[in-house]
C-alpha cells in the first residue's frame, strides 16, 4: 500500500521519536503524525509517512556527519527492514547516495564479531577495512539507487 502513494505521503509527515531521540538530543520527545487530513488518512499514506519520517530522523545524523566532512559513497542497510524494497529506496532517495543490502540477516552481531576477531588478532596486525572486506558480503542485486 505505501508503495502506491507519493513520495511526500501528499503531505502527511511523521515525527518518529516514539521512545526519545538520541540524535538530536531530545529524550523526552514523543511521535506525532502532522497534515492528516481526509486524502491521506488512509494505511498507505500513514505507513509510506513512517517510513519517510524514520528515515529523516536518520537523515539528520547523516547530514551532520556530512559536515564534519564524511562524504559516504553508500550506505549500507542490515535487519528486517533491509528487507523492504521500498524502504531501501526511500533511503536511497532522501540520503542521496546509492544503498546496499548486507547479505548477513545478522548484521550487528557480525559487526560484532569482526571487531573482536580485530582486538584478539591485534590491531596493529590485521587491518579492520580488510577484515571487513573479506566477510561481509553485500546482497547488490538488492541495491537502491537515489532518482
Amino acid at each position: 500500500m505505501a508503495a502506491r502513494v507519493p513520495a511526500g505521503s501528499d503531505g502527511l509527515k511523521f515525527i518518529p521519536y516514539l521512545q526519545g531521540e538520541r540524535t538530536p538530543n531530545l529524550p523526552h520527545a514523543t511521535a506525532a503524525y502532522q497534515g492528516l487530513n481526509l486524502r491521506n488518512f488512509t494505511a498507505g499514506h500513514l505507513a509510506r509517512a513512517t517510513l519517510e519520517g524514520i528515515t529523516q530522523g536518520l537523515d539528520y545524523g547523516l547530514q551532520r556527519l556530512r559536515s564534519l566532512g564524511i562524504r559516504p559513497q553508500e550506505i549500507r542497510l542490515t535487519g528486517g527492514g533491509s528487507e523492504n524494497a521500498l524502504w531501501r529506496q526511500i533511503l536511497a532517495d532522501i540520503f542521496q547516495v546509492r544503498v546496499v543490502k548486507v547479505a548477513s540477516e545478522e548484521g550487528a552481531a557480525l559487526g560484532a564479531a569482526l571487531q573482536v576477531a580485530w582486538v584478539i588478532g591485534g590491531a596493529r596486525q590485521h587491518d579492520l577495512w580488510k577484515l571487513c572486506l573479506r566477510h561481509v558480503k553485500l546482497s547488490r542485486k538488492e541495491s537502491a539507487y537515489p532518482k
